[in-house]
């Protein structure tokens, strides 16, 4: 958008004709000041910002004459992306007219009708809970929160809202060509999968203009409204929750961490149990600046089908799995159906990880029969945590072995735990934390991190509880979840959990708020400090008591002749540049590749073996987190986990 002539003359700095306080009166006084300075001829949209009123705004309003500034965004801390994307976007999406996306209810969440801003659209209620888009109300829908702000992108049913409008009644410009072509997306194909069953949404573009292509893949059903997450046995609401566009054009549903964790029905991330169908949109930016980038979207179908699945792999699932290079071993899998009409999957691909289950570039066996079980060699690669991925041939499902094991290398497991049996208040109706801290002495690089929780309270969905490690990473475990129902939690927070089942009282291994996997890979030397605070009036409550488990994973080559001599990357973690150092006696090429945990590439370079290799690895413009580093002098390969602060 671009601002228009005397913009300057509609900002007062003094006293103005304004209500900073009530909504309703100051978006009757946007549209008459705006139109009455700066002429109803001479503005497509307008939009008054304040300290006060909170946000209110027209439905398709720009370009319509006596409403095109009916909008208005308050707040008294008008500042940042909480305010730029969770309230001005939100309402100028309005006067572009597109609605809510929100399909969950609770706290803000409604579903009255008429004027209340909390109004659940039915047709667009497409984003399980509270939404992340701009459309949505992330971090105001109280147990249904899908995260705590709008990321700053729409949703693709908002987009095709706001195209309507300004193709339509919204259009009082002539349209100006920018030099700016879409991208093109190639056709996408419908598949019907087994329920109960992983898939990979998989797309591509390309782009007249040479643009770096982002790509979005988003579910399209809307559903009935829900106060808790979606279940796997709904046939029309919302599972998938939308993510950030990738340069990716593919998306594992659901993410790739939560198949590694055998969770397929995380609450915002459902694979479905029954027969159902499906909607999934392709939208592919091309993020052109400045004068304007271009969208462009396809749409396509996924029909589970009800009377197969899940497939799934039942081999290699148990902990201590080590292989030898050359050895002859079996891999198993459920066919669960698939060979037979409407899937008619007769051959798969056997794949193996050997960074953890991030990436599967070693064919074991390839368009081989789906009768459940192949013998393979295993290759001659060193690695200690390797996963196996069977996938279908001709369609998108797949499955992942449950457990990491090794070749060539010994791994042993050590967990520690750390408890605090001193009970605390829980001070009522207080927007600060609560905090207590536990000093954890170990350093081996974490593996796995489990939290147990014994609470009493009133009214436990007052509540938020977090976890925070010394780097100062924090995850939120419990979010003011099981609204009405639940008065106490003596439950263990771990990534291979279940969801909450609201009760009297909760209890078991519970899924939490946000992954504790984020921790895996650093060092947890230091204090780790446990949050509780209760954001509500009346109610009270204690923690009687809780613990945090540790675990590291020590790997120990088997065989020398499958690692690099003196191998280590240093200093790690630190924020973006590692040495690289190993003695080599080959005459290999080296290849060094960095992938983030979600398997995406973000460095990868070849390099003239010289024998003593060190090199500088350069990467201050990655984002804070964890990676993964492989590197191959020929048959020896060494894949190492690094954390960028």
């Amino acid at each position: 958008m671009q601002l228009v002539a005397n913009n300057e003359s509609i900002i007062f700095i003094d006293s103005d004709n304004f209500n900073n306080t009530n909504a309703n009166q100051l978006i009757n006084q946007s549209q008459t000041q705006i139109t009455n300075i700066i002429g109803n001829a001479n503005f497509d949209i307008g939009h008054t910002v304040s300290t006060g009123g909170g946000g209110l705004a027209g439905l398709g309003v720009v370009c319509l004459t006596g409403q095109k500034a009916a909008g208005i965004t308050g707040s008294d801390a008008p500042v940042g992306d909480p305010y730029d994307i969770d309230y001005v976007a939100h309402e100028m999406g309005h006067q572009f007219g597109a609605e809510h996306t929100f399909n969950g209810v609770g706290g803000s969440c409604t579903t009255v009708n008429g004027s209340d801003p909390g109004t659940r659209a039915p047709g667009q209620a497409v984003e399980p809970g509270s939404g992340s888009t701009i459309m949505g109300y992330a971090g105001i829908c109280g147990a249904v929160n899908v995260q705590s702000n709008s990321d700053d992108y729409f949703h693709a049913v908002s987009i095709a809202q706001m195209v309507a409008h300004i193709t339509g009644s919204g259009n009082c410009v002539p349209g100006v060509a920018n030099g700016n072509t879409p991208p093109v997306i190639a056709p996408l194909t419908n598949y019907t999968i087994p329920k109960g069953t992983a898939f990979v949404l998989k797309g591509n573009g390309t782009d007249a203009n040479g643009d770096a292509l982002t790509y979005c893949w988003e579910q399209t059903n809307p559903g009935a409204s829900t106060a808790s997450p979606s279940s796997t046995t709904t046939t029309s609401n919302p599972n998938f929750r939308s993510v950030r566009p990738s340069t990716s054009p593919n998306r594992y549903m659901p993410s790739l961490s939560n198949v590694l964790n055998g969770n397929l029905t995380s609450a915002w991330e459902m694979i479905p149990s029954v027969a159902r169908t499906m909607n999934f949109a392709l939208t592919v930016r091309d993020n052109r600046a400045p004068n304007g980038g271009q969208t462009s979207r396809q749409n396509m179908t996924v029909t589970f089908d009800g009377n197969s699945g899940p497939f799934a792999v039942t081999s290699q699932n148990t902990d201590g799995i080590s292989w030898t290079q050359g050895q002859t071993q079996t891999v198993n899998w459920n066919v669960a159906g698939t060979t037979a009409a409407p899937i008619n999957t007769s051959n798969v691909n056997i794949l193996l990880s050997t960074d953890g289950g991030l990436t599967y570039p070693i064919t074991l066996a390839a368009n081989t029969p789906n009768d459940g079980s192949e013998a393979i060699t295993v290759p001659n690669v060193a690695a200690p945590f390797c996963r196996i991925m069977v996938e279908a041939v001709g369609n998108i499902y797949y499955a992942i072995n449950s457990k990491s094991f090794a070749i060539g290398y010994t791994v042993t497991n050590t967990c520690n735990t750390y408890t605090t049996n001193t009970a605390f208040a829980i001070p009522d109706n207080n927007q600060n934390f609560t905090v207590r801290a536990t000093s954890i002495p170990t350093t081996a690089n974490i593996s796995d991190v489990n939290v147990a929780v014994n609470i009493s309270h009133t009214y436990l969905a007052d509540l938020q509880v977090v976890l925070v490690n010394p780097a100062q990473t924090l995850v939120p475990l419990f979010l003011n979840a099981c609204d009405g129902v639940t008065t106490s939690l003596n439950a263990t927070f771990d990534d291979q959990g279940t969801n909450v089942t609201c009760g009297a009282v909760i209890t078991g291994n519970i899924l939490p708020a946000e992954p504790l996997s984020v921790y895996n890979g650093t060092n947890p030397q230091g204090n780790w400090l446990f949050a509780v605070r209760d954001l509500a009036a009346q109610d009270t409550g204690t923690v009687n008591s809780f613990s945090i488990t540790i675990c590291s994973q020590t790997a120990v080559l088997s065989t020398e002749n499958f690692g690099l001599a003196d191998f280590k990357i240093y200093p790690n973690p630190n924020n973006g540049t590692f040495n690289i150092q190993f003695n080599s006696d080959s005459s290999n090429e080296i290849k060094v590749g960095v992938h983030d945990i979600r398997g995406r590439e973000i460095f990868n370079q070849s390099y003239q073996n010289t024998g003593l290799f060190s090199q500088s690895l350069q990467l201050s413009n990655a984002q804070s987190g964890i990676y993964l580093v492989t590197v191959q002098d020929g048959d020896k390969k060494e894949v190492k986990k690094i954390v960028i602060q």
